[in-house]
């Protein structure tokens, strides 16, 4: 005969003779036994369908040796649900197993955790172990709901949900929405469409703009008719030009002085700056003091001012580029 079904035998006929021992039957049982056995649970006092923890502690002396419990899937009224790995530990020349399962139980009442037997060899020539005993527990068992509501009750009638008029001002707004989404569609899509403008513009050398002026100057009728501040205010002009467009300085909004302090910063050499001087000293004295020139006077200042832009010129080819000068809407489609 195995030792499993042994061990089986044995439980089933305990549960068969009393499903229990009262705890004085188990204490005969265990009596002059080398191993003492303790089970414990970690509430008396449940739910149904609660798991509850077992825990069965075994202490023997070194010459005894002990086996797990032989559980199956029932425990009584108990199902075993699951069991843990056990564990043993020495404490002085004591050695005691802990062997824990988790047991449920789905009825209300009283219930018992019967006496659980553990096998156990005090000798090596031993061919069938003894039997220890657990003591009994009993457990009580509540139902889930609460005594006064055991019984079944009725339905709660339908509850209408309080009237509100949130949902008129959601629908409002969403509507609000709308309409301005589809103004701004509408607008985007037939506004005026923008056509740039272009034009083509020279860049010339400054030498070129300036003698081309100067040719002008030269060819009007200001001096015959004896105008000599417009002469030279031109002259001047012509001068203060060419040098915004020649070093990129703001000539025509500064003063004499002021154009050649900046000419001084240019590094221009010893004889510009004399030219340069004397075109911009003469053409004061005209237009501020009312000096009237000699006709050796001007004729010295225009060869003066050729010689400067001559001097001072920088070559580079004509180019020509495209410049957007405006943006302005199309012409109206006649309908």
């Amino acid at each position: 005969m195995g030792f499993k079904k042994y061990i089986r035998i044995i439980s089933g006929a305990l549960f068969v003779l009393g499903v229990s021992l009262l705890p004085s039957q188990v204490m005969v049982l265990n009596q002059g036994a080398p191993v003492t056995v303790t089970a414990k649970v970690d509430s008396t006092h449940i739910t149904i369908g609660d798991v509850l923890h077992l825990t069965i502690t075994a202490q023997y002396g070194d010459t005894v040796t002990i086996q797990p419990p032989e559980m199956g899937n029932q425990l009584g009224d108990f199902t075993v649900l699951s069991h843990a790995t056990p564990t043993f530990e020495k404490k002085g020349q004591q050695q005691i197993a802990h062997f824990q399962y988790q047991i449920s139980v789905y009825d209300t009442g009283r219930h018992i955790i019967p006496p659980i037997a553990i096998p156990y060899y005090d000798a090596d020539t031993l061919k069938a172990p003894k039997l220890v005993f657990t003591p009994d527990i009993p457990i009580y068992v509540q139902s889930v709901l609460a005594a006064q509501t055991d019984s079944l009750k009725d339905i709660r009638p339908p509850v209408m949900p309080p009237t509100s008029w949130a949902w008129v001002w959601w629908l409002l707004g969403m509507m609000i929405a709308a309409g301005l989404i589809y103004y701004l569609w509408q607008w985007y899509h037939n506004r005026p469409r923008v056509v740039p403008k272009f034009r083509r513009v020279k860049i010339e050398p400054a030498h070129v703009i300036a003698f081309r002026e100067l040719d002008q100057l030269l060819n009007s009728p200001l001096l015959q008719k004896g105008h000599y501040k417009a002469f030279f205010s031109e002259l001047s002009n012509i001068l203060r030009r060419y040098l915004a467009n020649r070093y990129f300085i703001p000539a025509p909004e500064e003063t004499s002085e002021e154009i050649l302090r900046s000419a001084i910063e240019l590094e221009l050499g010893e004889e510009e700056l004399h030219l340069l001087r004397a075109v911009l000293t003469l053409s004061d004295q005209i237009k501020f003091a009312r000096y009237i020139p000699k006709s050796e006077e001007i004729e010295r200042a225009i060869s003066q001012t050729r010689q400067f832009i001559t001097a001072t010129r920088k070559e580079f080819e004509t180019t020509e580029i495209v410049e957007r000068i405006e943006d302005f809407p199309p012409p109206p489609v006649e309908k």
